[in-house]
């Protein structure tokens, strides 16, 4: 199984981004990313063998109680490099709790035998994937993003990402509450 760690947004924001999104669309092309599967990445797991499930929803919860609820906002466009093509993102506002949170449940996840990400954490929402753009990036509205103000991050969420019939889709595995 394909499994991840990340934090889900509200329908407020997801109502938000997705009026970036459209306007996205206005300026390029490429695979958008479906408000479904609208998240923020805390930890990439892999290939995770189903009998190493429990611990995983266990580290997860463990750093789950070691972090008090925390505001984080979201922030600017921007973009990375994919061959000839762009992904897309929306990134969060830096945010020390966010910081705090991801290395945390990292060290736990270490300690499982994941590996831990060399780069630094860059916490960012992936709106298009193998973009092409024809207007530069700052020609897509971001105000919707002004009248949600913060998301509270209450809860993280062990996903496991398949594909059923060619559509990408996140399932939620395991439910951890911050304190």
């Amino acid at each position: 199984m394909r499994i991840f760690i990340g934090i889900d947004f509200g329908e407020g924001q997801k109502e938000a981004i997705i009026k970036v999104q459209d306007s996205l669309r206005n300026i390029a092309q490429g695979r958008f990313t479906r408000v479904q599967n609208f998240h923020l990445t805390l930890n990439f797991l892999g290939e995770v063998d189903e009998a190493k499930l429990s611990d995983v929803f266990r580290a997860a919860d463990e750093a789950a109680a070691e972090n008090s609820s925390f505001p984080i906002a979201l922030g600017k466009l921007g973009q990375f490099p994919s061959g000839r093509k762009k992904i897309i993102w929306l990134g969060i506002d830096g945010s020390r709790e966010l910081h705090d949170l991801y290395d945390r449940l990292s060290e736990k996840l270490n300690k499982l035998g994941f590996r831990k990400e060399e780069r630094p954490y860059s916490p960012h929402l992936t709106l298009a994937r193998e973009a092409k753009l024809e207007k530069p990036l700052d020609m897509v509205d971001v105000s919707p993003l002004s009248g949600i103000g913060m998301a509270v991050v209450s809860e993280i969420t062990v996903f496991e990402s398949t594909s059923r019939s060619g559509v990408l889709e996140y399932l939620p595995l395991h439910s951890a509450k911050l304190l």
